[in-house]
């Protein structure tokens, strides 16, 4: 197997965003507020996503947000 001496980098421009998940046991009805029974911080966005599986397969990746 030849080792490739100029790796390629993978670059990834685009959305990477917080989720906040709260869990609760039924849907709220119009204009109802409910209190959740559950909570929990997730990260995503299709940029983020993309570059984290890119990088489990790995590949060398680089990632290009803005963060607010």
């Amino acid at each position: 197997m030849e080792i490739d001496e100029n790796p390629r980098v993978c670059s990834f421009m685009g959305a990477s965003v917080m989720d906040l998940i709260s869990y609760v046991d039924r849907f709220p009805e119009p204009g109802e507020t409910i209190v959740g029974n559950n909570f929990r911080k997730g990260f995503g966005g299709k940029a983020a996503n993309a570059c984290v599986m890119a990088a489990r397969l790995g590949l060398d990746c680089r990632m290009l947000c803005k963060v607010s």
